[in-house]
This record gives C-alpha cells, structure tokens and sequence, in this order.
C-alpha cells in the first residue's frame, strides 16, 4: 500500500491531499545523522556540512590570529582583515554566474545563500580573533551570537541535508553540473521534474554514457528540495518487494520505499521479479537506470505492460554526448 502524508505538494507529487506527515519531522531533526556520524558508520551530509561551516570559523580565526601576529601594524587597521574573504566569494558568485550554462542551473539565490552563510561563519572567526582578550561577558556575547548564526544556519540548510542523507544517493551532482546535449531530452527531464507526464523514465545507454549520474542528478534535484526521493540497486528493490516491509524508516536508515515519492532505481537487468507486485510502486516516479549489458526492448516492453505504455518514457542518454567534469 502506497505511503500516505504530505503537508506540502512536492515535485512529484504535486497537488497531493495535505496532512500530517511524520517524515516531515524526520527531517527537520538533527539527531540520527549528526549525531550518528563517526568511523564507525559513515559521514553524512548533515555531519559533512556542520564540519565544513565549523572549518569557516576556524579559518578566519585562525588565519586573522597569524595576520595580527606577524604583521603588528594590522592591529590599527584590524578592517582590513574583514576585506579579503568577500572578495573571494564574491570571486566565486562570479564564477559560479559563468558556468551556468545548462538548462538546468542552480537558482542563482541558492548560490548567494550558500556565499553569504559562509562568509558569515569565517567573518566570525575573524571577528573573535581581532577582538581577544575577550571579558567574560563579552565571550557570553559571542557565544549567543554564535549560537544563533548556527541556529539560522542550519535551519536553512539543515532539512535540506537531511534530506540527503535519507534519501542514500551516493554523491551530490547538481543536474545543472551535467554538461551534456540537451537539445531533445531537456523537455523530458523538464516535465519528470515538475511531476507531469509519464511517471517512469527508462534511462538506457552504453557503459560510461552516464546513465547513473543523470540519474543521481534528478536525484539531488529533488532531495534539494526537500523531497522524498530514494536510491536503490535492482537488487535491493526486489529484496524490499519480496518482504513487504511496511514499517517506517529509523532517522539514521535511509526513506523505506514506501515513503519514497521518487525511486532511483540503479543497474537494472530485468522486471521479473518486481513485476507481480508492481502495485507497491503505485503513485512514485522511477528512474530505471538500464545496466550497460541488458536487453533494452525487453526492459522497456515489461515497463509497458506492468505500468502502461503513457506511463513510461524512453531516455538515450547515450545520444546526449555527456562529458564528465574532469574532462574524461
């Protein structure tokens, strides 16, 4: 039975009956994956991105720190040191600007968020650094401010990256990062995105093509949002089938594929074994991502008669001429 909840119309699932979702608060919560992360298991994007803002404050108190020791005259123009770090985000934005060549960019207020946070957390480095001694009601001072910049911060990004992390893509990809011909599949990916059209997209093409990483990029679209999308194996579909679990995912496990709105669906070979209960998937959007060696009229023709022929869509992103970032 399909899993039932959503306070807000996502993009798969747009206009969606409004109530009380508890994925909602799963999250919008910390704990489970900031908390969870160490040698033992693994590094999450909420734990990555806590780490990556505390390495801002450490840098500009640290580098500030050095500047006002080695060089004594900086300790009458202490301003000085607030210049150098907005010219290089503001470096970035420009660059960042340039780059924006795909049909899919990344919304240019999602870029100036993310500069200004940073800037924000090395600013107050910089500032407690030009700033010591500090008297101790000064120090509960900056703490407070410090406590409420994190707090900010993090409730912008924080559901964002959670997300992320329940979602088990294997790496962050931008869709607008995919450097590739779109001249004929931007439509497609266009409509699968705003949750209109065929529910199913089949993405097929030799090994290298980079059917998994367009994949993964509609994947991280998604997630961006906040949205409820999954990444899974052929394999792991099948075994998930089989069983029927039906029970909720623990804040440190991944969205079950009940609670998923959107299925990456990786290296698949057949349909046989997800066919007889295809129900399960009723109301998802799939991505099937075709292993390199599978018999493409075969997949695309179960697809057909398990889901409807208006239900699936065909994606040879072997024709899109996709070129990886490092040049390869």
């Amino acid at each position: 039975m399909p899993y039932r909840a959503a306070t807000r119309p996502s993009p798969c699932s747009a206009g969606a009956e409004a109530e009380v979702d508890p994925r909602r608060s799963q999250i919008r919560r910390a704990a489970g994956s900031l908390f969870a992360s160490d040698v033992y298991q693994s590094y999450t994007a909420s734990y990555t991105w806590s780490s990556n803002q505390a390495a801002h404050l450490g840098l500009g108190f640290c580098a500030a720190a050095l500047a006002l020791g080695l060089v004594p005259w900086l300790a009458e123009h202490r301003w000085i040191l607030f210049v150098v770090y907005p010219l290089k985000e503001a470096r970035d934005v420009v660059l960042a600007g340039r780059m924006a060549v795909s049909p899919f960019p990344v919304p240019r207020a999602q870029v100036l968020v993310d500069a200004a946070t940073d800037l924000a957390f090395v600013t107050m480095g910089i500032a407690l650094a030009a700033m010591l001694p500090l008297e101790p009601g000064e120090a509960i001072l900056w703490l407070c401010v410090l406590a409420a910049l994190a707090f900010l911060a993090w409730r912008r990004f924080g559901p964002e990256k959670r997300a992320f992390d329940k979602s088990a893509l294997p790496y962050l990809f931008r869709l607008g990062a995919f450097r590739a011909s779109w001249s004929v599949e931007e439509p497609a990916v266009r409509r699968f995105l705003r949750g209109e059209g065929p529910r199913h997209l089949l993405l097929v093409g030799k090994a290298g093509s980079g059917r998994t990483t367009l994949a993964v990029a509609i994947g991280c679209e998604m997630t961006v949002r906040q949205g409820y999308a999954r990444y899974c194996s052929a394999g792991f579909l099948a075994e998930h089938i089989a069983t029927g679990r039906t029970a909720p995912s623990e804040p440190v496990e991944p969205w079950t594929i009940d609670e998923a709105e959107l299925l990456v669906v990786d290296d698949v070979m057949g349909l046989d074994a997800i066919a007889p209960r295809a129900a399960s998937l009723a109301g998802k959007r799939c991505l099937w991502v075709a292993a390199a060696a599978a018999d493409v009229g075969a997949l695309e023709a179960r697809l057909h008669r398990t889901f409807g022929a208006g239900e699936v869509a065909v994606l040879d992103v072997g024709a899109m001429a996709y070129r990886p970032p490092n040049g390869a």
